[in-house]
């Protein structure tokens, strides 16, 4: 069953693999939606393995309807892994003016701190 992103805004984007290279590409569970140029920042927890991709930020390069290219090198990284059980709190992508409100379930936002994520302008 794929789990959608519907019922948040900013939408959240469920983690289902991360393909581990110079850049990392990440797939979801269902279409996201974000941008090239956008800032996104990952969640993720010790039972999906790739803990050192947790709380990092990074521009998105590339886009398909599942996934996105960021510039992570994660060729080092722990692999990633969907628990046979899923956690409390599943792998997610999220923009990074995104502030989620600790302990909440459902995962809920804080919606003062939403608007402030801006695409990447490398001309200024």
């Amino acid at each position: 069953m794929s789990i959608g992103n519907s019922f948040y805004y900013p939408s959240i984007s469920y983690i289902s693999s991360v393909e581990q290279g110079q850049t990392t590409i990440v797939e979801f569970t269902a279409p996201h939606e974000f941008t090239v140029g956008e800032v996104i920042s990952f969640k993720v927890g010790k039972y999906n393995g790739m803990v050192e991709l947790n709380n990092q930020q990074a521009i998105v390069q590339e886009i398909t309807t599942f996934t996105v290219t960021v510039p992570i090198v994660s060729a080092n990284y722990t692999a990633f892994v969907v628990p046979l059980k899923l956690p409390a709190f599943p792998a997610i992508a999220v923009p990074v003016g995104t502030a989620n409100v600790p302990q909440s379930i459902p995962m809920q936002s804080n919606l003062q701190d939403t608007f402030d994520n801006k695409p990447y302008n490398p001309l200024g």
